[in-house]
């Protein structure tokens, strides 16, 4: 079964690399074009820079508003990639996507043996009775390195919350914020404020 899963995972990772970018798309036809002229390029997997050029010439005298036309999910694609190319702006291959997950898989690192979590609720993540919706659910959790009674939970729609007494209470700290969507925290292990 684990072997099965991995192997979905190694696919659904290639399928990632590879989404939105498509070798027939209409835009690589001129990087095709500029291949067949210098040939030393032509056995070299393309950058990004080189993908993202080429999408936008490709644009510059079309309607990318067009629904469907495929503007929008290579944008995403782009944005998604353009912070996990190489130096050189190469995206990472299958091989370097399974490397780094086997590395990851490796690690010595353990689960904080400490902890014993229950739910207590609300366990539904529909609209609540209160008319709040996904009320109570957490998708980050950070403790202070230097306090362990100092805790720090995130939101996606519910900000920052602090407690300094391991759980028993909290204090939310994105009142004011006008945006309050979380989906990570970091404390610098040399400074906790």
């Amino acid at each position: 079964m684990k072997r099965n899963i991995l192997l979905i995972w190694a696919c659904l990772a290639f399928t990632a690399a590879s989404g939105q970018f498509n070798e027939s798309a209409p835009w690589m036809t001129n990087i095709k074009k500029t291949e067949a002229l210098n040939s030393k390029k032509a056995n070299q997997p393309h950058t990004i820079y080189e993908i993202s050029e080429a999408f936008e010439e490709y644009w510059k005298d079309k309607d990318y508003t067009v629904k469907g036309s495929g503007y929008k999910p290579f944008k995403r694609w782009e944005n998604y990639w353009m912070e996990l190319v190489d130096s050189e702006g190469r995206l990472p291959t299958s091989k370097v996507l399974w490397d780094s997950w086997k590395s990851k898989e490796r690690t010595s690192k353990v689960p904080n043996g400490t902890a014993n979590w229950t739910s207590l609720g609300p366990s539904s993540t529909g609209t609540s009775a209160i008319g709040q919706p996904g009320l109570g659910r957490i998708n980050a959790i950070a403790v202070d390195p230097n306090n362990e009674n100092i805790w720090y939970t995130g939101a996606p729609a519910g900000g920052v919350w602090k407690t300094i007494d391991s759980g028993f209470t909290w204090i939310p700290l994105f009142v004011e914020f006008p945006q309050i969507g979380v989906s990570g925290i970091a404390i610098d292990p040399n400074d906790s404020n």
